[in-house]
């Protein structure tokens, strides 16, 4: 039991890699909404991804769906939770993002902007 235990965490650890998402600005729409654009580094392919974004009290929730970027170009589907921050990245056809050793545009998030801010 204790081998196989070894095996499968090693398994884990061999396959396992890193990803470091940023966000380097924020884009003023001009129309109560704002964009961020979210980009990712990282060492092996990625088949789906999750991450929670905490936007503060200024943002008052998604407005519209995700677009562009890396998701895009490999067809991916990339969901918005509804005001919970929650971003949700797939691909139906089993298609992947490929390994990126400098950081590019995963994907393109628009957020609606409270009123007087």
């Amino acid at each position: 039991m204790k081998k196989i235990i070894f095996c499968i965490l090693t398994a884990g650890v061999i396959f396992a890699g890193t990803s470091n998402l940023t966000v380097p600005s924020c884009m003023d729409n001009g129309d109560g909404t704002a964009t961020f654009d979210i980009y990712i580094q990282n060492d092996v392919d990625i088949y789906g991804f999750q991450f929670l974004i905490d936007p503060g009290a200024n943002l008052t929730g998604f407005d519209g769906w995700a677009s562009g970027g890396l998701a895009a170009d490999q067809g991916f589907s990339v969901q918005l939770g509804a005001n919970n921050g929650m971003v949700l990245g797939f691909s139906f056809n089993g298609a992947s993002i490929p390994a990126q050793s400098e950081p590019a545009l995963l994907t393109s998030i628009p957020y609606s902007v409270a009123d007087g801010v």
